[in-house]
């Protein structure tokens, strides 16, 4: 909350502003933390043509599956194309077992006067072990006998060895149980005549589609399910499909596919919004991994619609360049800092261009205008940047900083700091 600079006043006279909860969850407060020293400012709240809304039909109309054919020209089309975002395959979905045959070469140090067989040694390759077999099979005792010098038995030879012997046993055949893990089926989606976030000229379509990464196996059913109940299966690897209408509220729909390999792949789940326009549009807006980029940042993170009348939420707004951050915002106590600073003069003025409580007059608003427009946009930049990396609508943290500091890091108020004047204690956050 903005406090005056000058003792003993600590609340505000005129501009009394009234914190509301700006988040959703304590998570965001926690969040706010990583952009304390960025900076923000109120956004503007510019009232769009009022629209029309038309109600969905009821009852809704039957989803439609048609056969895929190739998609026309039309300006969505980069989009759409760019928007196929095919995920990576699974690992360790599925587990083959195989018998595999293979071969080892057994063989035995021994000592004549100890009447003992010293130890054996295990090779898939041919060929006499060398130092590190002995070592590894034997341990530190034999190997140290065994750099000392062994014999090697042979058939051919007349007399027995005396000391270490080395003797070829011979081959053992043996069949291992081997599991191989390989990747399974993967489902994605794709946009075919509508953008993920917006108005469409038409109703709005997705189509489904399966990948199966053996090559003796293939995509054999499509499954596509609504929250309201509609369920439809596409025998085939695509499935091309009209989406019924929803409410504001949208609706969740969960789709897979099944391969011939005798198992489905993981299930993937988002919401949407479709709903008739009085223009004959169509509100089309998704929410889920595949569009984040698309999608509002609030909106992705939080995983809810806005209010279909947009202007009631222009802090949801989707911000793509700190341009879209300015704002012209009067805010009196940081003009009045200014005047007090020297560092613009209200002598012209008839009250000094100040109120008693340090804030700027109206005279004093406008003599520090200049000046008060460019500090609430010094930082749009960093405030885009720090909204995006966590995920918090870029209006939405700007509006904080200009309701709590006014783009001013200088109020000294104690456990307050920054220019989000944050707090590490949550009870202070009231409604």
């Amino acid at each position: 909350m903005i406090r005056s600079p000058k003792a003993g006043t600590r609340h505000l006279d005129r501009l009394k502003i009234q914190k509301k909860i700006l988040f959703f969850s304590l998570g965001l407060t926690c969040l706010l933390w990583a952009v304390i020293s960025s900076v923000s400012a109120a956004p503007p709240v510019e009232e769009p043509a009022q629209v029309d809304f038309v109600a969905p039909p009821a009852p809704a109309p039957v989803m439609l599956v048609e056969p895929v054919a190739e998609a026309p020209l039309n300006p969505l089309a980069e989009l759409i194309t760019s928007s196929a975002q095919i995920p990576e395959f699974p690992p360790n979905r599925r587990t083959l077992y195989k018998i595999r045959e293979t071969m080892r070469h057994h063989w035995m140090l021994t000592r004549l006067d100890e009447q003992k067989v010293n130890c054996n040694i295990y090779m898939s390759s041919t060929g006499e072990p060398a130092d590190r077999e002995v070592l590894g099979f034997c341990g530190m005792q034999v190997y140290h006998q065994w750099l000392g010098g062994v014999c090697k038995q042979t058939n051919d030879r007349e007399t027995p060895c005396e000391g270490l012997t080395l003797h070829y046993i011979g081959p053992i055949e043996e069949e291992l149980d081997v599991s191989i893990k390989l990747p399974g089926a993967v489902a994605y989606s794709d946009l075919v005549n509508c953008a993920p976030w917006g108005t469409c000229a038409e109703q709005p379509k997705l189509v489904f589609k399966g990948l199966e990464p053996l090559a003796t196996h293939q995509i054999s059913l499509v499954h596509i399910e609504f929250e309201d109940g509609q369920e439809f299966v596409c025998a085939d690897q695509t499935c091309l499909v009209t989406l019924p209408f929803t409410t504001a509220d949208g609706m969740e729909a969960t789709y897979y596919v099944s391969s011939s390999y005798g198992d489905d792949s993981l299930k993937t789940t988002f919401q949407y919004r479709n709903v008739g326009l009085g223009d004959g549009t169509y509100l089309f807006q998704l929410i889920g991994s595949e569009w984040d980029f698309y999608v509002p940042v609030g909106a992705a993170h939080w995983g809810f619609f806005p209010e279909l009348d947009i202007h009631l939420t222009p802090w949801l707004d989707e911000v793509r360049s700190p341009d879209e951050l300015y704002t012209t915002q009067d805010y009196a106590f940081l003009a009045g800092v200014y005047i007090l600073r020297g560092d613009v003069s209200a002598s012209d003025c008839s009250d000094g261009g100040l109120l008693f409580n340090g804030a700027a007059s109206a005279c004093g608003i406008e003599r520090a205008r200049e000046q008060v427009i460019e500090a609430q946009n010094r930082f749009d930049h960093q405030i885009l940047t720090a909204a995006n990396n966590n995920q918090i609508p870029p209006k939405l943290l700007k509006g904080l900083i200009g309701q709590e500091s006014q783009f001013w890091n200088g109020w000294v108020i104690k456990g307050e700091y920054g220019y989000g004047q944050m707090t590490d204690e949550l009870s202070l956050i009231h409604i």
